[in-house]
């Protein structure tokens, strides 16, 4: 068990398993929401029930995932889909005293209970691996529990009989940056009577060498977060979490995508993202964060308009297609001009871009670089024009495996030849008429 496990089964225990039961007033539920609430007033074809599926675990089962995963798929005409729906409103009496502050008694006992640090004070220094020497005073309690935020989800704990004025509790080697030390006075029955808490700075004697960045893959969809770490090697050998670090520089290329809270990454844009994270000189390998999830319509491999965006347009076309498809465009846009926005079209799959029509499908931008291919992969352009308006004059940036097949490259901006930038990892094949 989990010492955050632990610490909320203490905390929970003396309320026996009618807890819950007790919350809903005995209506269906899954732990955090009741049945009725999740129905919304819809009734029969419009709602499915699983049972014995707790709120927190939904994501990992099967037939849940499935069963979403159907309704995603399904047409907007479906019958399985309402326009409208009767409202509902539920109401609950919350009666539980065995919790902190509950009752008549457990007020009285607030009023005179106490639990303060002496030292260490808030901001003070210390090296995670040290045993700090925790000073409190106290006064109408029965027990101390003093705990120690080593993770979004981990608590260091220690307990002790309120007999003492002081204690030696052990820290993690791996901490770094600043956490949140905890002390609660507890009565006979575990419940909290006070709290106090501090914040200290970890650090470390060794050298900073080196950041490491998992996972090194994100798939989000728009508006979605995913939870990642940072961590840094140091000249000791020892792996410290870095995601409290207020040092540390967070560059995402694009900008489609956003660090939120401290340990997650958001999609802001129907488009993908790269991340680079940056200490003292160091920088980590770089983060592919991958647009995914969207519900593309059928044709969506077809470009059948010349907007920047949304459904039809190239961007769409790229995002949508998978691995080894092949892009193509409409004749209803054939000689006509694709405009791209300033952040360019990323490529970080197989995929074959070929337009079929007669005559060129030209491609315009003012971006940096108008393609940006990623190593590893196998693209193919053929029968495009492609038109850089940047002072630059970049039309592709390639670090994968390009083959280029009767391209015409422009650059409008400055007089001088459009450019491919063919980096170490990037192999350029050309065939039939290309031109620069």
């Amino acid at each position: 068990m989990s010492t955050a496990s632990f610490v909320m089964g203490f905390m929970l225990k003396h309320c026996g398993g009618v807890f819950l039961d007790d919350i809903f007033d005995g209506d269906f539920h899954d732990g955090i929401v009741a049945r009725e609430s999740q129905k919304g007033g819809l009734l029969g074809i419009y709602t499915s029930d699983i049972s014995d599926q707790v709120h927190m675990g939904a994501v990992a089962n099967p037939t849940v995932m499935d069963k979403v995963n159907e309704m995603l798929n399904e047409p907007i005409t479906s019958t399985h889909f309402s326009s409208s729906y009767g409202s509902v409103s539920l109401s609950y009496t919350f009666n539980a005293p065995c919790l902190p502050f509950r009752g008549r008694e457990k007020v009285d006992d607030r009023i005179t209970a106490d639990v303060e640090f002496i030292t260490p004070n808030s901001g003070t220094s210390a090296n995670g691996g040290d045993s700090l020497t925790i000073q409190y005073s106290y006064s109408m309690v029965d027990s101390i529990l003093v705990t120690l935020a080593t993770h979004p989800d981990s608590l260091s704990v220690m307990f002790t009989i309120a007999n003492g004025d002081s204690l030696r509790f052990p820290t993690p080697t791996r901490l770094y940056g600043p956490h949140t030390l905890v002390l609660l006075g507890l009565d006979a029955d575990g419940s909290i009577l006070d709290q106090d808490s501090v914040t200290l700075n970890f650090g470390t004697s060794a050298e900073f060498d080196s950041i490491l960045t998992t996972p090194g893959s994100i798939y989000l969809n728009q508006h979605d977060s995913m939870e990642f770490s940072i961590q840094g090697i140091f000249s000791d050998g020892v792996v410290r979490d870095l995601m409290l670090e207020d040092s540390l520089n967070f560059d995402f290329d694009f900008n489609r995508a956003s660090r939120r809270s401290t340990h997650f990454i958001r999609m802001d844009s129907l488009a993908s993202d790269t991340l680079v994270v940056s200490k003292n000189g160091a920088q980590s390998k770089k983060v592919i964060i991958h647009k995914s999830g969207t519900n593309y319509p059928a044709n969506c491999k077809t470009v059948t308009n010349t907007l920047p965006d949304g459904n039809g347009s190239l961007k769409q076309a790229l995002a949508c297609a998978g691995e080894g498809d092949t892009i193509t465009f409409s004749a209803v846009i054939a000689l006509d001009t694709i405009e791209v926005d300033t952040h360019g079209l990323i490529i970080d799959k197989n995929i074959y871009l070929i337009n079929e029509n007669a005559g060129k499908m030209y491609i315009r931008s003012a971006a940096p670089a108008i393609f940006n291919t990623f190593a590893g992969y196998d693209i193919t352009l053929e029968n495009l024009g492609i038109v850089s308006e940047h002072a630059n004059a970049v039309v592709i940036t390639n670090f994968g495996n390009l083959t280029l097949k009767n391209v015409d490259c422009r650059n409008l901006s400055s007089g001088i030849p459009a450019k491919l930038l063919n980096n170490d990892s990037g192999q350029v094949t050309m065939l039939g008429d290309v031109k620069f």
